[in-house]
């Protein structure tokens, strides 16, 4: 599955959230399907949500509606029996970074970095990002790489447990349908039961399917990312 919105490196917006929703489904059902490789079109895997998606002067309630999708997006990811794995062919920012974090297996491309840029922008984490750091790094490497916002390369994603591999930039894509035969050659079964209980090591990701979307909708609606994304619009 490729994000095709090159013209903006990709960015994620409701219409693309939801292409990507269904497609994640459907797989799950399609037994001629074994894994899903989740890829950008080149230059970036994902610059994050579309500012230009989000509706001028709406209110907190109606934002957390329009996010409900993303993070039904991440749920379906995390959730999905199958082996997913991300090839991170390039950036992945704010909410591209989320999307790679609930894959089951990531291969960054050696160029490539990580930034969960949410906090510059005046807005919570969000698809999840929160537990799905938590249960890759630990509470500590979450916390660091949510304050400081910065750019995470992909030799320290991998150091730091956020990610499983580097590959060269040609070869990432080959590099993660390899990984994705090998995952999905497992028994199936065993393989979803695994997932299922790995991911329920952790209640927090089903909680915040409610509550992310409220919290992300107030700061949506704030001055603060009004403010941010006014700076960044100019």
């Amino acid at each position: 599955m490729t994000l095709n919105r090159p013209s903006v490196r990709n960015a994620l917006n409701t219409a693309l959230a939801h292409r990507l929703l269904d497609a994640v489904n459907q797989a799950k059902y399609d037994d001629t399907i074994a894994a899903i490789v989740i890829t950008g079109a080149p230059p970036a895997f994902c610059a994050g949500g579309d500012l230009a998606d989000i509706p001028a002067g709406a209110d907190a309630a109606t934002l957390a509606a329009r996010h409900r999708a993303f993070v039904e997006l991440a749920h379906a990811v995390t959730s999905s029996p199958k082996p997913v794995v991300a090839a991170v062919n390039g950036a992945a920012v704010g909410a591209g970074a989320s999307l790679a974090l609930a894959c089951d297996y990531i291969v960054m491309a050696d160029t490539a970095v990580l930034r969960l840029s949410f906090l510059s922008v005046g807005l919570p984490p969000d698809l999840l990002s929160i537990s799905l750091l938590r249960n890759r790094a630990g509470s500590t490497v979450a916390a660091n790489i949510l304050y400081s916002a910065g750019p995470v390369d992909a030799d320290d994603a991998v150091h730091q447990q956020l990610a499983n591999e580097t590959a060269a930039g040609t070869d990432v894509v080959a590099t993660a349908i390899s990984a994705a035969r090998r995952l999905g050659a497992l028994p199936p079964f065993a393989f979803a039961t695994t997932k299922s209980l790995l991911r329920h090591a952790t209640t927090l990701g089903d909680i915040l399917v409610d509550i992310e979307p409220l919290a992300v909708g107030a700061a949506a609606a704030s001055h603060e990312f009004l403010g941010a994304t006014t700076r960044y619009r100019r």
